[in-house]
């Protein structure tokens, strides 16, 4: 019986060092699968960089008339101009009602920044409820994922090695999955 003893023993040593080949692999996979998202998430920051910088060189050579440019991006152009005309002209409306000293030119654009002022704070607090939901969407997520690791990993692992151990190494790394997937959805 001896021989039996040895083979079982020997074919449980080879079928774990497979398991473990796999596993190794299965981690390279994933570390470049996460080097190329990051090199993808790089080159697509590069693109925005470039057509911005683009979309800049552009609306000065048009403004300074060196640039023909089909009636439709000419409209693109003007409607941005518009904007931007606005921005600049609101935070002088602003200024103006602390510089002025009559008090009866002061009054109405002070009723003016009365509504801007109020308008402020709602958007501050949509943006905490806002931020409020997603970490609770966030923390939900994660909750599950490391429930569902947790439960992978007594499931793969044999009936004698299911220890707490294992439990918990699986329950890290779930963890740490979710966590990144949630910090490249930010």
């Amino acid at each position: 019986m001896a021989p039996s003893d040895d083979m079982k023993r020997y074919a449980n040593d080879l079928w774990q060092q497979a398991i473990d080949q796999i596993d190794e692999a299965r981690d390279a996979l994933l570390k470049s699968r996460d080097r190329f998202e990051s090199d993808m998430h790089r080159l697509r920051q590069e693109r925005d960089r470039l057509l911005i910088k683009l979309g800049e060189q552009t609306l000065k050579l048009t403004r300074k008339d060196q640039l023909k440019v089909p009636k439709s991006v000419q409209q693109t152009i003007d409607r941005l101009n518009q904007l931007l005309d606005e921005l600049i002209d609101k935070p002088r409306k602003r200024q103006t009602p602390k510089k002025k000293a009559a008090s009866a030119k002061a009054s109405a654009p002070k009723a003016e920044s009365k509504p801007a002022a109020k308008k402020a704070p709602a958007k501050k607090a949509a943006k905490k409820t806002a931020k409020k939901a997603a970490k609770k969407a966030t923390k939900k997520v994660a909750k599950k994922a490391t429930k569902k690791a947790a439960k992978k990993a007594v499931k793969k692992a044999p009936a004698k090695k299911a220890t707490k151990k294992v439990a918990k190494k699986a329950t890290k790394k779930a963890a740490k999955k979710v966590a990144k997937k949630v910090t490249k959805k930010k």
